[in-house]
């Protein structure tokens, strides 16, 4: 329970949700709260490991077991540091909240074998040494430690499966995010290469409009005093010269 309900409280993004719904004054707050100095050593790899794998083995392997089986408010502590420890790592490893500094998938991959193998470990290890020995019998000291390998193997599976599908679900945005970058790119590179070509045939066909040879020709204006024929004399001169040039027949 102190690993399950932690994935599952991280895949819900709680802190995500609460940057969402709250006033401006709050999401600053907790945004200058997630970036401090403490955070940001919080979660760092090390002190990750530390925090969740280091409470089962010091609560299992020293007489804190014995401590808190009689103080019942010792063993609401321990019970409160095993979930804030599960629910640090799945913070760390799952990554759908806010993180001061994202780890690379490398690291968290190396994180999630290290805490697997720690969990493995000590849960064989409980279960051939028969210890805590005022736990219960042998039979039920060997039952827990199963279930503790079996029910963490579980647990870690699905978060191993978990970190995959949202470092693909990453790379596949970030895929799409150059995909449309480099064809803004070549898409402002193909509008400089024509923008010249433009300006040629815009300056070719202003020049053209311009010129005399596509111009309206007009007549040009009678000098002063020259003679103007009216349509009657242009008529005359057309049927003289018919009369001239045709043929005298004998």
């Amino acid at each position: 329970m102190a690993m399950l309900a932690p994935l599952l409280l991280a895949l819900s993004a709680p802190v995500t949700l609460v940057l969402r719904t709250t006033p401006l004054m709050t999401r600053r707050r907790l945004v200058t709260a997630l970036h401090s100095r403490f955070i940001r050593l919080l979660t760092t790899a090390p002190v990750v490991l530390v925090a969740n794998v280091g409470g089962m083995y010091c609560y299992y392997l020293t007489p804190l077991y014995d401590i808190a089986q009689q103080k019942p408010w010792v063993q609401g502590l321990i019970h409160l540091h095993m979930f804030l420890a599960g629910c640090l790592l799945s913070w760390y490893l799952i990554g759908r909240d806010p993180l001061p500094c994202r780890p690379p998938l490398r690291t968290t991959l190396i994180v999630l074998l290290l805490a697997a193998a720690s969990h493995d470990l000590l849960a064989k290890f409980l279960y051939a040494q028969g210890i805590p020995t005022s736990a219960g019998s042998l039979e039920q000291i060997r039952l827990g430690a199963q279930v503790m390998y079996y029910g963490g193997n579980l647990t870690e599976v699905l978060l191993a499966v978990v970190v995959m599908v949202g470092w693909y679900q990453r790379s596949g945005r970030q895929l799409a995010r150059e995909q449309r970058r480099q064809a803004r790119s070549a898409e402002a590179a193909s509008r400089t290469r024509s923008a010249p070509q433009r300006q040629v045939i815009a300056h070719d066909l202003t020049a053209g409009s311009t010129s005399p040879r596509n111009a309206g020709t007009r007549s040009p204006p009678l000098e002063h005093g020259a003679f103007r024929a009216s349509p009657g004399d242009r008529r005359c001169r057309a049927q003289r010269t018919r009369t001239i040039r045709a043929p005298i027949v004998c």
